[in-house]
């Protein structure tokens, strides 16, 4: 699983070299897509796979030819071998493309210190102005891939103690560092054309809200994302092989993939947002949370959908932040035209959404405290119920909260 870890960050010391890619043409290209894959962690062996999927032309995946206008670049940072993370490595950037005579070539164009991780924003933004200096172009795209959490600040991830990353992490001898939600943004430099998450728990609307000026479409799941990911095999070709990127086409891929399997690994659940509708969700949320501001403080969270799995009440404390954002105004009662317009202004932001009827039920005699969707409408949100009042602070600073007033 990708799962949620949560630990400290530290300040890192930036250096880097690099080379000149191998020309393919007069510059602009059309377009590039950019596969960040933060790997300095437990899921190293699932990501290093994604990278060979992504590589595999000759069980169908895309890999742009030397010389087209399309550019396939893989930003990594792996441990030097699984599981073992004493030892410095560096975090590099290389261009994948088919030679002349169609072999694959992973040429690594950019390099930085074994003091540098991906999720630092400053680490980050140097290797997403790198992308735009090597490979001008007119249309940009990025996959992000890692452990996640959304917009959760995570005080009970860490012994008790507040942290406030929720995206990545790398590991570094004792140390961890991982990104909060709110310098995602600083690290990526221009506005993307899609920006999606192989990531767990990033479907929130806390953190989609705060992540809108990045993408004109953000791709997210609200519930965990088993480790096989995204279909890599897929993805270049949805991305780059037709006359423009469809990241429609990689979140339906994803769905179908699990949808497919059986059992417990037929488990999923993805959204497509249309950034540029959220405001408008906003204002609509910001009225019935004025209007239902005390139902929403008192609601049971058993009786609303949930997007993570619970066996008992102390998990329910400390993970209980991931439900349905419709489902938590209808059962703090709503009346039916109020959840209409409710669900319009929701409509207007999905561009895609789909769901297993199912996540991770028991199948094989172990209990793996899954759920069944009863509702799903693309977002996620919390319920505003926090154990102390410095988690209450936290999510006061969201933009979400600020533009709808949730939490006083």
């Amino acid at each position: 699983m990708k799962r949620i870890l949560f630990i400290l960050a530290a300040l890192l010391t930036l250096a880097g070299c690099e080379k000149k890619p191998v020309p393919g043409k007069d510059i602009p290209y059309d377009r590039v897509a950019v596969l960040y894959s933060i790997a300095r962690n437990n899921l190293s062996e699932d990501l290093e796979n994604d990278i060979k999927e992504l590589c595999d032309v000759k069980n169908g995946a895309y890999v742009p030819e030397y010389g087209c206008d399309k550019a396939l670049i893989v930003v990594v940072h792996t441990p030097y071998s699984y599981y073992s993370y004493d030892k410095p490595t560096l975090p590099v950037m290389m261009n994948i493309y088919r030679d002349k005579s169609g072999s694959v070539v992973r040429d690594t164009v950019f390099s930085m210190s074994g003091t540098s991780f991906l999720t630092d924003s400053n680490v980050m933004r140097t290797f997403f102005n790198k992308v735009r200096e090597l490979f001008p172009a007119d249309h940009y795209g990025a996959i992000l891939s890692s452990h996640g959490s959304g917009w959760l600040p995570g005080p009970y991830y860490s012994n008790g103690k507040m942290t406030t990353k929720s995206f990545g992490q790398e590991i570094q001898g004792e140390d961890q560092y991982l990104m909060d939600i709110q310098d995602l943004p600083d690290g990526l430099p221009f506005k993307l054309d899609y920006l999606l998450f192989d990531a767990c728990l990033m479907g929130n609307v806390e953190t989609v809200y705060e992540l809108r000026q990045c993408a004109d479409k953000i791709g997210v799941s609200a519930t965990e994302v088993l480790s096989d990911g995204f279909n890599y095999l897929r993805l270049g070709r949805k991305l780059l092989g037709g006359d423009q990127a469809s990241p429609e086409g990689v979140c339906k891929d994803f769905f179908e993939q699990y949808d497919i399997k059986t059992g417990r690994d037929k488990s999923a659940c993805i959204a497509l947002v249309k950034t540029s509708e959220l405001p408008g969700l906003a204002e609509v949320c910001g009225r019935l949370f004025r209007d239902y501001s005390t139902e929403i403080q008192e609601l049971d969270p058993l009786s609303v959908q949930r997007f993570f799995r619970y066996s008992g009440k102390e998990e329910l404390l400390h993970h209980g932040w991931f439900y349905d954002l419709e489902d938590i105004i209808r059962v703090a009662g709503a009346t039916e035209q109020e959840l209409s317009e409710l669900g319009s202004a929701i409509e207007s932001c999905i561009i895609y959404k789909a769901n297993t009827p199912e996540f991770m039920m028991s199948h094989d005699g172990y209990n793996w405290h899954g759920f069944t969707f009863e509702h799903f409408c693309g977002l996620g949100m919390s319920i505003p119920q926090f154990p102390s009042d410095e988690m209450r602070d936290w999510y006061r600073t969201l933009a979400w909260n600020q533009a709808t007033g949730l939490v006083k």
